[in-house]
């Protein structure tokens, strides 16, 4: 009898430590813009993120913008890669059916010209903050960190 109730503890103790752990709660990647005024006013840029993940997929994918808003990504090891392409000032429109009425229409884009990247460690539950600088003529860079106030 006292053998089965050892054996019922250590099955216990077992089953508890093999019991799946409780996630970690998702960090946030807040990648804050740093750019020069556009090289042609007729060409809009557009910055662009994504978070690759050690596997080498792209977890999650975003656009830069002005106010840096925070992207949640599960805790975990990844490579920030950014860039920049630039909008054409035109759209082009293609037929899809000859003589048809329906036509396909684009926004041709040109680059990007460098990408950047960076390694970093997310938490869960914490923040990492990144610069994007554009250092001019398609060339950029990627920082750990906030920009200092100029």
């Amino acid at each position: 009898m006292g053998l089965s109730i050892l054996a019922a503890a250590v099955a216990a103790i077992v089953a508890g430590c093999m019991a799946t752990p409780t996630p970690l709660p998702p960090g946030r990647v807040v990648v804050t813009l740093d750019a020069a005024p556009p090289d042609n006013a007729l060409f809009e840029p557009v910055r662009r993120a994504h978070a690759v993940s050690v596997d080498g997929s792209v977890d999650v994918g975003w656009r830069i913008l002005e106010g840096a808003a925070p992207v949640e990504l599960p805790a975990g090891t990844y490579r920030l890669e950014a860039f920049t392409v630039i909008l054409s000032d035109f759209i082009q429109c293609n037929e899809d059916i000859p003589g048809g009425s329906q036509s396909t229409c684009i926004q041709p884009t040109l680059g990007p010209s460098h990408f950047c990247a960076i390694d970093l460690e997310v938490r869960g539950g914490g923040d990492v903050s990144v610069t994007y600088r554009e250092l001019g003529e398609g060339v950029c860079d990627l920082a750990a960190g906030s920009p200092s106030p100029t």
